[in-house]
């Protein structure tokens, strides 16, 4: 990622859940520089977190996360990176 974009940069990684619940009412507001988030997040238990890149970069740097397991981008949320679950399995919701 960071041969495509040298200032590639992890911005979030764990969140608090009074953050997430910021972000919730952030993008509820209308901020259009907030993804609307989940009522619970992944960032909350430290399995997510977020890069900022160029598209390009983001792109080549979701590519590699799936070849490594991880889970396709998130629709709108390109900066998200997150493991892959299984189906019934893991979810923030259980571990919160």
């Amino acid at each position: 990622m960071q041969r495509v974009d040298p200032r590639a940069t992890v911005t979030a990684t764990w969140r608090s859940r009074q953050t997430q619940e910021c972000l919730i009412a952030a993008a509820a507001a209308g901020d259009k520089s907030v993804h609307q988030p989940a009522a619970h997040s992944l960032h909350e238990i430290g399995l997510a977190f977020d890069v900022s890149a160029t598209p390009a970069a983001l792109a080549v740097g979701h590519a590699l996360w799936q070849q490594w397991g991880g889970a396709a981008q998130v629709a709108g949320d390109a900066v998200h990176f997150a493991p892959k679950i299984a189906p019934g399995g893991l979810t923030a919701e259980a571990l919160l």
